[in-house]
Formats: structure tokens, C-alpha cells, sequence
């Protein structure tokens, strides 16, 4: 079982809290229900939606908010990239041991995969911050 995860939602610009309850569910039963107005964290055009429930592995886990769940800066309903207040995602089987991708802590796999032009604001990136 999958437990303390968030989903990341994006938006097109800013995003703000609304009001109502942000579910995640299964097979018609609730597994979370987050408040819009204060039990998420909004920064910038993101919203992290912290799921604490514990998900099975291995299933189909659908999403469902209100209209006024997500905000602009001037108040008008906002919605995800999604495009609908629904959504889906499956989670993984658990697997046996230990794979050789999995890892501890983050690291730089390889060179920079993008080596800009001269003059740019844009620099090369060689460390993992």
C-alpha cells in the first residue's frame, strides 16, 4: 500500500484556493477528502495535493473537485491542464527487493543534455541543486 504521496496539478497561470472538497477515490469509496480552501499547497501555477490515506497498488484511483475549487488572481473558477474537474491515475504493484534504479537520494545521471549558445541568459547546468 502507497501512503503520505501528493499528486501535482499545473494550470495555465497563478493558482488560488477556492472552496468545496477535493476527492480521491476508488470503486465508489472515498480514500481522501481535502479541503480546497487550506489543505493544499498553491505556488505559483502548481497546486500539491497531499494525499495521506493509504492507496492500494496496483489500482485505478480517480479524482473529483468542485468547479470552485481552484482560483485566479482575480477570482474566477481555474482549472487544472486536465481540463475537467476528473481525473485518473494508477498506481504500481509493489514490487519484490530492491531495483538497481532505485535510489536513495537524488543525483546527476549524466552531462547536460542541452548545451545553450553562446550569449544566452540561459547557462549550462552541472550540478544537481
Amino acid at each position: 500500500p502507497l501512503t503520505n504521496l501528493s499528486l501535482l496539478l499545473s494550470f495555465r497561470e497563478d493558482v488560488y484556493a477556492g472552496e468545496g472538497l477535493f476527492r480521491v477515490y476508488a470503486k465508489n469509496k472515498n480514500l481522501a477528502r481535502i479541503q480546497c480552501e487550506d489543505g493544499m499547497e498553491l505556488v505559483s501555477n502548481y497546486a500539491v495535493v497531499p494525499i495521506k490515506s493509504e492507496l492500494t497498488g496496483s489500482s485505478e484511483h480517480l479524482i473529483a473537485f468542485p468547479q470552485d475549487c481552484f482560483r485566479s488572481a482575480v477570482g474566477r473558477p481555474q482549472r487544472p491542464l486536465l481540463g475537467t474537474g476528473k481525473g485518473a491515475f494508477v498506481t504500481i504493484a509493489k514490487g519484490e527487493g530492491v531495483h538497481d534504479f532505485d535510489i536513495d537520494s537524488p543525483m546527476l545521471l549524466g552531462p547536460p543534455l542541452l548545451h545553450p549558445p553562446r550569449g544566452t541568459l540561459v547557462r549550462e547546468f552541472t550540478e544537481f541543486v
